[in-house]
């Protein structure tokens, strides 16, 4: 039995690659864009006082950072340009730093959840800025995180969001960058007539404007809407034209995209040597072009390929190679996916115990991406391998679930209908042939009128009379079994929609245990973070501790040295002693710590300050070495006042804060 199900996914994978590509159109033009010495940056940043400037340099720097992919860098000035914005409520400071960290997080796919923070983050922002060009494009891209999250409804909302926006700008360009966006949402969903609806839409504007980079890459997705449709015919028409569109513009990433597509149309088609041919055309350009991703990718289909023409050795050989690329990408999709394929030929191969070994860590590592498609696809292949074995109560079990991920709602409903608009074809059917007998009867009954007259008619009265009662009771018999099989039919349906009801429930709990595995790795890693910084603070706040010990002792050195000394020694002495307490008051040993604290634990400060306005200075760095857990003793050493001074000050900060009973230590680590 042939399996198209990898075919679909590779189909997905090149329409979603595609529509990527337009999506983030704007972050792809930016790199183009010349940037300005860092040095010459740094040395700006040094000769301002102006505090716009600054954070303006701040932001430019970190977009310097992140042309590079240097995180650290990219972090710590999109930070102080964000800190210092807060602090002067400036709100374009503050969008574009949470702009960069954003965009850093979608370019990378490194965190999805923080991306989407920061996303918000700018949104906000522009919302006080009034900046609809900037709300329009966040959006779009908040969109697109929900897409890759597989959270079709807030991608949805999102892109609608910035496509009405896009029409009150009346930009274009915006308008067929999110129509490309709505497209792959609703081609994910299974809405293909949307998808190419709002496919050829967006088509439409890059072919008025001559764009013929886009109309290549909208056409080769147009192709593969048409495939999913099964429309071979359309489809290859779509991938020819970008073919020759990307071929003009020498883009060979593309011809090698839509080249593989067309490979995978031929094999559909059966076409196996055109098929084989343009696998192939794709597998030269990728290693020329050194695309680990497009190699791999075109190696599977090779291995599906000569699994469906019974090539078995050679199928296995190019799933191997797939899968050690993979492995070294780490795309975790993708390895799902060959495994499964694996265990598929491993079960042509009659390897049975290799083949389970691959369907099951396939199938597992798909359930862990929440790829429930995939999930589908394992369960099939297990079904059979336990059939070939003989294990029927497991190819049963296999089986069963491989139904109840295949079915729906909606062919649920198809079949409702379906049923019903047989029986009311049957039933007229037969009231049809009923009323043709009727007709003949009456017909013969004129023809012999004449001959027979009165006992005819009286004859006639009796048969019509008869047929009357027989049609009668024959309409009434089919009446109620009409009745019996709409309520039988009826009850099918109902059992059925509430099997699905049940499986979706249950197909919504996976996603939602997936989703909050993601959440706790999320936490937990934010978590992490927050302990880092925590223990950065500790390590400063007891290297102020050293340094004050270090100065009080040299203090009371000098004292002793002066008691002793001619008093033109004892002056220079005391003089000494002056600079060291000066040092041990000064306050910009703070700002470092202050600094890192705010990172730690954003917002502290404002929310203390918020609740109590009348706090000082003093009250908050107290309230920072509280919050880390530090005893009177080490507060005395820290701040440099006795043990009683730190206890008056803790009374102090009590009465402010108006606690009873709570601990400070306790009240400041659930602020």
């Amino acid at each position: 039995m042939k399996s198209k199900l990898g075919l679909s996914f590779w189909i997905h994978i090149a329409l979603l690659v595609g529509l990527l590509i337009l999506g983030n159109i704007n972050p792809f033009l930016r790199a183009q864009i010349p940037i300005s010495n860092l040095d010459s940056l740094h040395k700006a940043l040094k000769q301002t006082n102006n505090i716009q400037s600054k954070i303006d340099i701040y932001n430019e720097i970190a977009d310097f950072h992140l042309q590079q992919s240097d995180s650290v860098n990219i972090f710590h000035y999109a930070q102080l340009a964000r800190d210092l914005s807060k602090q002067h409520n400036y709100w374009e400071g503050l969008s574009q730093a949470h702009q960069t960290i954003a965009i850093f997080y979608f370019n990378n796919k490194t965190n999805d959840s923080l991306a989407l923070y920061h996303f918000n983050e700018v949104l906000h922002a522009a919302k006080q800025r009034k900046d609809f060009d900037l709300q329009a494009e966040t959006y779009k891209r908040i969109g697109v995180i929900y897409r890759w999250k597989a959270n079709y409804n807030l991608s949805l909302q999102n892109h609608q969001l910035a496509l009405q926006l896009y029409k009150n700008l009346e930009n274009p360009e915006g308008i067929a960058l999110v129509q490309n966006n709505i497209a792959n949402v609703h081609s994910n969903l299974g809405n293909y007539t949307l998808a190419l609806d709002y496919m050829l839409k967006s088509l439409k504007y890059w072919e008025v404007t001559n764009n013929h980079q886009l109309i290549g890459t909208i056409s080769n997705n147009v192709g593969i809407i048409f495939l999913l449709q099964k429309d071979h015919q359309g489809a290859l028409s779509y991938f020819f034209k970008s073919i020759t569109m990307m071929d003009s513009l020498n883009n060979q990433p593309r011809v090698a995209s839509a080249s593989n597509n067309i490979g995978t149309t031929f094999q559909e088609l059966e076409d196996y040597n055109k098929a084989h041919f343009y696998y192939q055309k794709a597998l030269t350009i990728y290693k020329k072009l050194e695309d680990d991703y497009g190699i791999a990718r075109v190696l599977h289909n090779l291995g599906e390929f000569y699994r469906i023409t019974k090539k078995y050795d050679k199928a296995l050989l190019h799933l191997e190679q797939a899968l050690e690329i993979r492995k070294q990408l780490d795309t975790n999709y993708g390895i799902a996916s060959t495994m499964i394929e694996m265990g598929e030929v491993y079960r042509y191969l009659k390897n049975y115990e290799q083949a389970e070994l691959f369907l099951i860590q396939g199938k597992e590592l798909a359930q862990q991406i929440g790829r429930l498609d995939k999930v589908q696809t394992a369960l099939g292949f297990l079904a059979k391998l336990y059939y070939n074995q003989g294990q029927y109560e497991k190819a049963y079990q296999s089986q069963l679930l491989f139904s109840q991920l295949s079915d729906s709602l909606l062919n649920a409903e198809s079949i409702r209908r379906t049923t019903l608009m047989n029986a009311n074809y049957q039933f007229q059917q037969k009231s049809d042939s009923l009323q043709q007998v009727q007709n003949q009867e009456k017909e013969v009954f004129n023809s012999r009128q004449t001959q027979y007259h009165w006992w005819i008619t009286l004859l006639a009265m009796s048969v019509l009379i008869s047929l009357l009662t027989i049609s009668i009771l024959i309409n009434r018999q089919k009446s109620k079994r009409k009745q019996s099989i709409q309520s039988i039919e009826l009850q099918k349906i109902k059992q059925q929609l509430l099997q699905e009801k049940l499986q979706r429930k249950e197909i919504q709990e996976e996603v939602l245990q997936q989703q909050l595995k993601e959440d706790q790795q999320t936490q937990s890693q934010l978590q992490l973070n927050l302990e880092n910084k925590d223990f950065e603070l500790t390590r400063q706040a007891l290297y102020l501790l050293q340094k004050q010990q270090l100065l009080d002792k040299i203090g009371e050195e000098i004292k002793e040295i002066a008691k002793s000394g001619a008093k033109p020694i004892q002056d220079r002495l005391k003089g000494l002693v002056r600079m060291i307490r000066k040092e041990s008051n000064t306050v910009e040993k703070w700002q470092n710590f202050t600094q890192t604290f705010e990172m730690a634990h954003p917002g502290f400060f404002h929310r203390l300050q918020q609740r109590f306005p009348e706090l000082t200075d003093y009250d908050l760095k107290l309230s920072a070495l509280l919050r880390l857990g530090f005893d009177s003793r080490e507060l005395a050493l820290i701040l440099n006042i006795t043990t009683d001074s730190v206890r008056k000050a803790r009374t102090r900060l009590r009465k402010k804060l108006q606690l009873q009973e709570e601990g400070l230590g306790e009240f400041m680590r659930d602020l």
